[in-house]
């Protein structure tokens, strides 16, 4: 089981802000001492049904070694139809152990109601 804390904030017209708060913390098993907390933050620039210009900071600590990956996110949406998105952003490292660069690419299906 993973707690998480999912929060959504509107602030001003068109933006949108997005947090996340996770642990994850084993209880039984071979290894007891596993533990990470994991945060996000997300603004979004929803001015275009279509479009969506997002900037998003993204961070797990190790309960355990006290060490963080952070990363910063810079990724744009494309909405493809109101059920798929196409997603795509780079990731870059901020901290000493954090990969310096990556691509993210995701593909977004909502189910129709």
């Amino acid at each position: 089981m993973i707690p998480s804390v999912l929060a959504d904030w509107h602030p001003v017209g068109p933006i949108a802000l997005h947090s996340n708060l996770r642990f994850d913390r084993a209880l039984s098993g071979s290894d007891p001492r596993a533990g990470f907390l994991e945060y996000s933050n997300a603004v979004v620039w929803r001015e275009s049904l279509r479009f969506a210009p997002v900037f998003e900071m993204v961070g797990s600590t190790n309960l355990v070694s006290r060490q963080t990956q952070y990363v910063a996110v810079p990724e744009v949406i494309f909405r493809v139809s109101p059920s798929l998105a196409l997603k795509g952003g780079l990731n870059l490292g901020l901290t000493s152990i954090t990969p310096t660069l990556g691509l993210r690419l995701q593909l977004e299906y909502l189910h129709p109601r």
